[in-house]
């Protein structure tokens, strides 16, 4: 097994743990909304605040959206460098 081969491996490895992680953000989040939008309506709070709340949470789910795109983009990079790498091995086989 060469050292591109170990170097896409890790990479796989690398962002499926970033994902996952990403995925329990996103469950965490969610379940938060969902709950202070229960005590929004339980509890009476004004439109300003209701409003205010809501602009919080777009927010948030802008940044992990954003965050989830750069981490991607990242992995999808280190990807396209090692292709890359692999055929510029395979065409000059000597370099090894």
């Amino acid at each position: 097994m060469d050292m591109v081969s170990i170097a896409k491996g890790y990479v796989d490895l690398q962002r499926r743990a970033a994902n996952n992680f990403l995925d329990a953000v996103t469950l965490f989040q969610d379940f938060a909304d969902n709950r202070s939008q229960y005590w929004i309506d339980k509890m009476n709070v004004n439109e300003q605040m209701k409003t205010v709340v809501a602009e919080w949470q777009a927010n948030f789910k802008k940044g992990r959206e954003d965050s989830k795109k750069m981490v991607n983009d990242g992995f999808n990079n280190m990807e396209t460098y090692l292709e890359e790498l692999s055929h510029q091995r395979k065409e000059s086989p000597s370099q090894e």
